[in-house]
């Protein structure tokens, strides 16, 4: 697709260069009423090249209406519909019969674009094909941008000059305007829309902004100093108010500081409270927006927001925004903010252990967060893989279409077979407790997973039996195993040690897997437990040592890490 697109591109440079010669077309002479046009050498192929381009894009028109259903077929019908009428015509009757000297018609060409604006207008209102805001601004920006540069052309064939400069000037600034047209044109696109469209903002922004920062956020002072400002610099708003549930009242924090505000607080009683939990969605009152952020029936937190400085009113844009942002701040409270709390409450006498803890928690917490978006994503993502599989069963066997029909097949399996390796993570299977020797679990982990290329050294001391699942214990030292060899490329010694250890007089049953690799910089020691985050060295997908982290909390076990660059690694898990 790329080098078709170039292609059309060289060719469309060519003939706008040499459209400044008698090359397409030699000159027009007078013939009864009507005019002859006199070709030139190259008119032959000018007419195969648009022929050739409309051929082509009717084609891919076509090869889309089969690929879209629903609204997206309607839509490229309205596409095909107005091409056929509004381009066909003018090719006709403006290029070729004026070759034959016959151009009673030519006033039909330019009308017949007219049919195009129609079939366009017509889908953009009625098919939804596009935002008539986008349209109108975008055509404005194109006007300037393109009065820009024809003012740039004029300049530059006003002085009487040779032919050959102002074909090399032509040149020149065909390939300027082609590589930055589209820069110039957003900008100023942009720009307007700022000054001209009263309470215009990049809502999607706004939602990634508010999103990437909730994510972040341990406590309610963070996620205030993430709301408020975004929303009362994007949006513009007047005023940005917070509550959070607290007992039986809630809590307001300032919008600028993010702190606690002293003696500002709404009981559960409170009639606007009492409100927002019968509506149970955003509404308005006495010209303020409550939107609430409900887990379940319970009212974590509400916002309250004051008009638009520009005095508009609140579009359906601005309701889907803020609807979003209830929903992120009651994920955040829920699985973050309240685990968080709970932990400080809970260790606030030890310092060491709550900073471990903190770290601990909100690595889970996000791993949480993570595999409820992929549990989500996994079921809106297999749905449409199994339809499009199912429509491949139906093509008929046709040896021009089977090979594209098993590359898709084949990318179809590569897809779900990424759906399930998440699934690990995100919906935990069921856990069987028994009990389980560690020391065996590691001998039975290298029985499914042999390493090669490497020397394996074994250290299993006896160990008192542990509670937990064998099968998910495997699935642990089975992962250990494989990074450790991906990590020795060019070989080196596998170390595998069970032992146990007194510490706050428990005895721990341990096991070590060290590897003498590449090491991890210290940099990336805390970010390898991420959903999805992998090195250089790591060929998968980055969930191996996120599952490996929940099943080790999940038997209440820990793991830590020692490692240096160039010199190995060692997991240390502790049960």
């Amino acid at each position: 697709m790329t080098y078709q697109l170039v292609a059309w591109v060289i060719l469309a440079f060519f003939f706008a260069i040499i459209s400044a010669s008698d090359l397409i077309i030699a000159g027009v002479a007078g013939k009864g009423g009507s005019f002859i046009l006199i070709p030139g050498p190259a008119y032959f192929f000018f007419i195969v090249y648009v022929l050739g381009f409309f051929a082509y894009a009717f084609f891919r028109l076509i090869e889309r209406y089969y690929l879209y259903r629903g609204l997206n077929r309607r839509q490229i019908v309205y596409v095909i519909l107005g091409f056929l009428f509004g381009f066909v015509p003018p090719v006709v009757t403006n290029l070729i019969l004026p070759l034959f000297g016959y151009s009673a018609l030519i006033e039909i060409g330019p009308l017949a674009t007219l049919i195009t604006v129609i079939f366009i207008s017509y889908a953009i209102t009625k098919a939804h094909l596009m935002d008539i805001s986008i349209v109108i601004s975008r055509t404005v920006a194109v006007i300037i941008t393109s009065f820009i540069y024809l003012s740039i052309f004029f300049f530059a064939h006003y002085w009487q000059l040779p032919f050959y400069y102002h074909v090399l000037v032509d040149a020149f600034l065909l390939l300027a305007s082609g590589l930055t047209f589209q820069a110039v044109r957003l900008h100023i696109q942009t720009a307007a829309d700022r000054t001209f469209i009263k309470g215009w903002y990049d809502y999607l922004h706004v939602q990634r902004k508010i999103a990437t920062g909730l994510a972040r956020s341990l406590a309610r002072a963070d996620i205030v100093k993430v709301i408020a400002p975004i929303l009362m610099e994007e949006i513009d708003l007047v005023a940005v108010q917070l509550f959070f549930q607290d007992m039986d009242v809630y809590l307001e924090y300032d919008a600028v500081s993010g702190e606690l505000k002293p003696g500002s607080f709404l009981a559960k009683s409170d009639p606007a409270v009492t409100k927002i939990i019968d509506k149970h969605d955003i509404f308005s009152d006495q010209g303020k927006l409550y939107i609430p952020s409900f887990v379940k029936d319970e009212l974590l937190a509400f916002l309250v927001l004051g008009g638009k400085r520009s005095e508009d009113s609140f579009t359906n844009n601005d309701f889907e925004v803020f609807k979003t942002i209830g929903e992120y701040l009651a994920i955040c409270l829920e699985y973050i903010v309240r685990p968080y709390e709970e932990v400080r409450k809970n260790f606030e006498a030890n310092e060491k252990k709550l900073y471990e803890t903190e770290r601990l928690l909100a690595r889970s917490e996000k791993i949480a967060s993570l595999a409820n978006l992929i549990r989500e994503y996994n079921h809106e993502i297999k749905t449409p893989l199994t339809i499009i599989r199912s429509e491949l069963a139906l093509w008929p066997d046709d040896p021009k279409t089977a090979e594209s029909k098993q590359v898709m097949i084949d990318a179809i399996k590569r897809a779900n077979d990424i759906v399930e390796s998440t699934l690990r993570l995100s919906q935990p299977k069921e856990h069987h407790e028994e009990a389980v020797n560690i020391a065996e679990v590691v001998e039975s982990a290298l029985k499914l997973f042999p390493p090669s290329g490497v020397h394996v050294a074994l250290d299993l001391r006896p160990v008192p039996m542990i509670k937990g699942d064998k099968e998910d214990l495997q699935t642990v030292f089975v992962n250990l195993i494989k990074n450790a060899v991906e990590a020795m490329p060019d070989g080196g010694e596998l170390r595998l040690k069970t032992y146990t250890e007194q510490a706050d007089a428990k005895q721990l049953v341990c096991a070590e897997v060290t590897d003498t690799g590449v090491g991890i910089p210290e940099e990336n020691k805390e970010k390898i437990f991420e959903p999805f985050f992998s090195t250089h060295v790591t060929k998968g997908r980055g969930l191996g040592l996120s599952i490996i982290f929940r099943i080790i909390r999940e038997h209440g076990g820990t793991i830590s890490i020692n490692s240096k660059v160039g010199e190995g690694t060692t997991f240390k898990l502790s049960f």
